[in-house]
């Protein structure tokens, strides 16, 4: 991608220098970063900054499925009897 953008515009050097992401996952940034710099995309003194927003909220969403999850088997005791009944 950089060897593309470096062709397209002659006069500057495209350098990637941050990547942004999450902490988790197979595409963590702190993963990713040690690819792209393994790849030659990004170079040894690039930065990577994790973005903490999902861990902020990661609480929130399991308390909703775990409560969505909760009700849909309440739901499905309840018409289980009703038709066993």
């Amino acid at each position: 991608m950089v060897e593309i953008l470096n062709d397209i515009i002659k006069d500057v050097k495209v350098k990637i220098s941050l990547l942004t992401g999450d902490g988790g996952g197979g595409a963590a940034a702190h993963r990713l970063h040690k690819e792209l710099i393994r790849n030659g995309v990004m170079e040894e003194d690039s930065k990577k900054l994790i973005c903490d927003m999902h861990n902020f909220f990661k609480p929130l969403e399991i308390a909703c499925v775990d409560n969505k999850a909760k009700q849909v088997q309440e739901q499905l005791e309840a018409e289980t009897e009703s038709v066993q009944g």
